[in-house]
């Protein structure tokens, strides 16, 4: 779990990505744990991000001016796929309805981003024993889901260290 914040608002993405060590911390987990087709070649994951995030190794975006069809219909697919990542912010929202009401979350007044990460974490713990709409969409079959174990296994908690000892309240 890549968890940065929290940030302002009214930041714009591009900002928040190169301000924080995610494509750094992107790359590195794609180098350690490399995932390989069915015939054995080695299969290159990206992050597809809207049409601010800058172009690199890791990053992908819409093609900006579409020529011809094959680059339209990429576009189209790809805003499909897009969606499921707001499908994640809509499962926090539900099983946390605190973090929909932005007019309570106020940055001095209460510690936001340690909410939300644990509110993240939570979900993700839920979802592993109960599914979501983003692995039904994409046909992942219960067997195949990590487990609450292997979860918090993985979960980074150097990303929680910030948030936690600058909000010890």
């Amino acid at each position: 779990m890549l968890l940065q914040g929290p940030f302002r608002g009214s930041r714009h993405d591009s900002v928040m990505l190169v301000s924080s060590t995610f494509l750094r911390d992107l790359r590195q987990i794609l180098q350690d744990s490399p995932v390989y087709t069915a015939t054995g070649r080695p299969r290159k994951w990206i992050l597809f991000g809207d049409s601010a995030f800058p172009l690199c190794d890791v990053v992908q975006r819409m093609v900006k001016s579409c020529c011809d069809g094959l680059q339209r219909s990429f576009n189209c697919i790809m805003a499909k796929l897009r969606q499921c990542v707001e499908w994640g912010f809509g499962e926090i929202h539900k099983q946390f309805s605190y973090t929909s009401y932005w007019a309570n979350l106020r940055i001095g007044s209460m510690p936001v981003g340690q909410a939300f990460m644990v509110s993240a974490l939570l979900t993700n713990c839920h979802c592993t024993f109960y599914g979501n709409q983003t692995v039904t969409y994409f046909g992942v079959i219960p067997g195949a889901r990590m487990s609450a174990q292997e979860y918090l296994r993985r979960v980074r908690t150097d990303c929680f260290d910030e948030i936690f000892e600058n909000h010890s309240d």
